[in-house]
């Protein structure tokens, strides 16, 4: 009984951590494919994190999620919609 419990609490905390990923990225209106390549991951990574598919995910793999979102888009008019980290680069 506690091993199910156990099981449901880390399914419906996966849940949370992937609406919470999927809602920062809408929000910040990045794309799946501008985040995959920002993370250094492939899209579908992405999508089966944000979908909560695919037996859980590594920390790691949610930290190179994570750190391209907390990172804020640079909203001027030389460089909407890149990431700050991109300000230097030749679009």
């Amino acid at each position: 009984m506690a091993t199910r419990q156990r099981e449901m609490k880390k399914a419906e905390l996966g849940a949370g951590i992937a609406r919470r990923l999927r809602a920062k990225r809408l929000e910040l209106a990045v794309s799946t494919d501008t985040l995959a390549a920002a993370a250094g991951v492939g899209r579908a990574q992405v999508v089966r994190t944000e979908a909560g598919q695919g037996g859980g995910c590594r920390l790691d793999t949610l930290t190179l999620l994570a750190d391209p979102l907390k990172r804020l888009f640079v909203f001027d008019e030389a460089s909407a919609g890149r990431f700050a980290s991109d300000e230097g680069s030749d679009g």
